[in-house]
C-alpha cells in the first residue's frame, strides 16, 4: 500500500494510473487467494499445513493456481502487480 500512496502523492497521470491499477490488482489477487484457500479447506477439511502433507498430488489444479496467484501477490515480473509498481516509480 506504500506504493499506492506514493503514486497518489506524485499527482501525475502516470502515478495516479499506477495507484488505481495497483488497488484493482490487489483486490483481484487477494480475492482469488481467499477463494483458493476456502476451496482447498472445503475439499480436504484440514487447516494446518503439516497435517495436509503434499497438496500438489490430490489437488494439482488448485495448487498450480495458488502458486501462480502467490507469485502475483509478490509482484513477480510479468504478473499484474509488477506493471503498476513500474508505473508508480
Amino acid at each position: 500500500m506504500g506504493f499506492t500512496l506514493t503514486g497518489i502523492a506524485s499527482i501525475t497521470d502516470t502515478g495516479l494510473n499506477g495507484a488505481i491499477l495497483q488497488i484493482i490488482s490487489h483486490g483481484f489477487i487477494g480475492a482469488a487467494l481467499f477463494f483458493l484457500a476456502g476451496t482447498s479447506y472445503d475439499r480436504i477439511r484440514l487447516v494446518y499445513l503439516d497435517e495436509m502433507g503434499g497438496v500438489a498430488i490430490p489437488m494439482p489444479k488448485i495448487f498450480t493456481m495458488f502458486s501462480s496467484f502467490s507469485l502475483a501477490s509478490l509482484t513477480l515480473s510479468g504478473m499484474s502487480g509488477f506493471l503498476e509498481e513500474v508505473l508508480v516509480f
